[in-house]
């Protein structure tokens, strides 16, 4: 099994951005509903103002993986934004009632060049992009089923984690089984097992699609000495 990852860029820091491209246009896209396909040529590039946006890619048994998500701020495809490929590395799929605000890749380029602050921004989020692709490379890296899962929590919980009390982080999320096995490569029944685990630990808590997570008990679960690894290849 071979996943590719790539980059999604957040944006969400700069100010009135999706203003400083001209020409955009607001557009609804329901839960579920296909954005991007992979091999497509892009026609405008997107700003995700609002909900939830999977980056996934089928494996050669036809089982889909999922390679990052969009959230509200980022902007994509941001290799065919940045011209480094003719056409979408992976598929893009709303997973939630999303909306967006799309421009084109020519626009977006003018706004680049005539903003020495935007290529500055873009260049801090790159970097901090590639160190979250170092999380999932972690994940996908372990040989055993419970280390993907923990390695792919402490993912969720910098990606989607809101703090409850200095301890305890809630997933803003809703997680399924099937989007973890997409996360991890793993069967649904062995997700389910290692969930249940890691519940009875309390590491993670969860009802119905709802998570949370316990992070010092998750670290002591990964190890401290892999923790530190992982957080300073994360920049943390």
């Amino acid at each position: 099994m071979v996943l590719y990852y790539g980059f999604i860029y957040n944006c969400s820091k700069m100010i009135g951005m999706s203003q400083q491209i001209a020409n955009g246009t607001n557009r609804i896209y329901k839960k579920g509903a296909p954005i991007l396909y992979q091999g497509e040529v892009p026609r405008e590039g997107y700003r995700l103002v609002q909900g939830v946006v999977k980056a996934y890619i089928y494996d050669e048994e036809s089982e889909e993986l999922i390679v990052a998500f969009v959230k509200s701020g980022e902007y994509f495809p941001i290799q065919w934004l940045l011209n480094s490929t003719k056409s979408s590395i992976y598929y893009f799929e709303a997973l939630s009632d999303c909306k967006v605000y799309a421009f084109s890749r020519q626009d977006f380029e003018t706004s680049m060049n005539e903003s020495d602050e935007l290529k500055q921004h873009l260049f801090d989020r790159l970097a901090r992009e590639y160190n979250n692709v170092l999380l999932r490379v972690s994940a996908m890296g372990q040989s055993k089923a419970r280390d993907k899962i923990l390695y792919t929590m402490y993912y969720m919980l910098e990606q989607f984690g809101k703090s409850k009390d200095g301890e305890r982080y809630a997933i803003d999320l809703k997680i399924t089984h099937g989007m973890i096995a997409s996360l991890t490569g793993l069967a649904r029944e062995t997700i389910a097992s290692e969930l249940g685990e890691l519940r009875q630990s309390g590491v993670i808590d969860y009802k119905s699609r709802d998570y949370s997570i316990n992070k010092p008990a998750l670290i002591k679960c990964i190890g401290e000495g892999n923790f530190i690894d992982l957080v300073s290849r994360n920049g943390d």
